[in-house]
C-alpha cells in the first residue's frame, strides 16, 4: 500500500493505487474481524457506508457520448447527452465533477481487456451543461489509459460512443454566497484548471450583478499555451460575451504562429473538416508568460485593506504554490482573504 501511494505511481496510473488500496483495505477488515472484537462495531459500520455507496451507484447514466478532438491542441471533448429527469442536477451547482468510464462495447472498440478495462475510469470536470440537455467534458491527453483510451475513440470510425457517468459530485455551498460575503474576488486557471474555474466565473458575475456591485469586482485569469485551448468556450451560450469580457484576462505562454509550425505533419484533416471552424479571438490576450505577483497586486493593492479577498485556483501545482506565497505577502500584513484550490490529490 505504501509503494502505490507514492507520488509518481499515483500521478502516472491513479486507478493501480485507488484498486490496491481498495483490495488491501478489504482484507484488512477480514483480519481485523477476527483478531479485534472491539473494532467490530466500527466494521460494521464502514461496511454500511460502503453498502449505501454500491447502492448509491445504481443511479449511473449511460449514454452515447460524442467524442472529439480540438484541433490543434492535445484536448478532447465529450459532449454527453443526460436524461431530462436528472439534467437539474447538474445545473445546481458550478464546478461539479463526474466520474466517467467506458462501456464495455465501447472497451471492444479500441480493442481493450476486461481487465484494462477497470482502469478506464477518472474524474472529469463538468465545464458547461447545454440547453438540449448536454454536458461537456474537455480533458487533455495525457499518460493516463483514460485519456489514451478517450483519444483513441475520438479516432475510431464507430461514433458515438457508449459510456457511464456517476455524479455529479463536488457541490461547494459556500460559493453561492461568496459576492455577498466577499468585496473582491479572484479566479485563477491554468490550461483546462478553466473547466472548473470558467463556470465558478459564469455563476460569480451573476451574482455580483444580482447585489448591485459593480462587474470589476470579479476577474477571471486564464493562462493557457495557446487560444486553440479555448476553443471549447465558443460552444458556450455567452462565449463570445466571455472573449469580449474586460474582466477576462488571458495569458499564452506560446505564440499561435510557434504552434502552428510545431503542428504533426499527420495531423488528420478529416477531423478539421468534421468540426466547426470557430475564431477564437479574445479582447485581453497577452502573449506572455502570467506574472502571478502583478496580478495579486492588482487585485488586492489596489483596493481598501479592510476589503475582503476571495481567491479560487484550478490549475498545476507549481502555479498554485507561486499564487499563494504571493496571497501571503497580503496575508501577513493583516489582509482577510479566503483561498480555496481545486485539486484532484491529497
Amino acid at each position: 500500500m505504501m509503494s502505490t501511494s507514492i507520488e509518481a505511481v499515483r500521478y502516472r496510473n491513479y486507478r493501480i493505487f485507488y484498486i490496491t488500496h481498495s483490495i488491501l483495505a478489504s482484507l484488512l477488515l477480514i483480519f481485523l474481524t477476527f483478531h479485534a472484537k472491539p473494532l467490530r462495531w466500527y466494521i460494521i459500520e464502514t461496511l454500511a457506508v460502503s453498502l449505501l455507496s454500491l447502492l448509491n451507484r445504481l443511479d449511473t447514466i449511460t449514454a452515447y457520448a460524442t467524442i472529439s478532438r480540438i484541433p490543434r491542441t492535445n484536448l478532447i471533448s465529450l459532449q454527453i447527452p443526460i436524461p431530462a429527469s436528472k439534467v437539474q442536477r447538474f445545473r445546481a451547482a458550478p464546478g461539479q465533477h463526474v466520474f466517467l468510464s467506458l462501456h464495455a462495447e465501447t472497451a471492444m472498440k479500441i480493442e481493450s481487456s476486461l481487465i484494462q478495462n477497470m482502469f478506464l475510469r477518472n474524474p472529469f470536470t463538468v465545464a458547461n451543461v447545454l440547453e438540449k440537455n448536454e454536458i461537456t467534458l474537455v480533458a487533455r491527453v495525457q499518460d493516463g489509459p483514460t485519456s489514451r483510451a478517450l483519444d483513441a475513440l475520438a479516432d475510431s470510425a464507430e461514433k458515438p460512443s457508449l459510456v457511464k457517468i456517476y455524479g455529479p459530485f463536488g457541490r461547494i455551498p459556500r460559493f453561492s454566497r461568496l459576492a455577498r460575503r466577499y468585496d473582491r474576488i479572484l479566479v485563477v486557471a491554468g490550461g483546462v484548471g478553466a473547466t472548473f474555474a470558467l463556470p465558478v466565473y459564469r455563476e460569480l458575475k451573476e451574482q455580483v450583478e444580482a447585489e448591485g456591485k459593480g462587474q470589476d469586482r470579479v476577474t477571471f485569469v486564464w493562462s493557457m499555451k495557446t487560444l486553440d485551448e479555448a476553443a471549447w468556450v465558443m460552444g458556450l451560450a455567452d462565449g463570445q460575451s466571455l472573449a469580449q469580457d474586460e474582466n477576462v484576462h488571458v495569458h499564452l505562454t506560446q505564440s499561435y504562429h510557434m504552434r502552428r509550425q510545431k503542428a504533426s505533419p499527420d495531423e488528420s484533416v478529416e477531423l478539421e473538416e468534421l468540426q466547426p471552424q470557430r475564431t477564437v479571438i479574445w479582447s485581453s490576450a497577452e502573449t506572455a508568460r502570467l506574472d502571478l505577483g502583478k496580478i495579486v497586486d492588482d487585485v488586492l493593492g489596489e483596493g481598501e485593506s479592510d476589503e475582503r479577498v476571495a481567491v479560487l485556483f484550478c490549475g498545476p501545482p507549481g502555479m498554485g504554490r507561486v499564487l499563494r506565497e504571493n496571497i501571503g505577502r497580503y496575508v501577513r500584513r493583516g489582509r482577510e482573504v479566503w483561498c480555496y484550490a481545486e485539486a484532484f490529490g491529497w
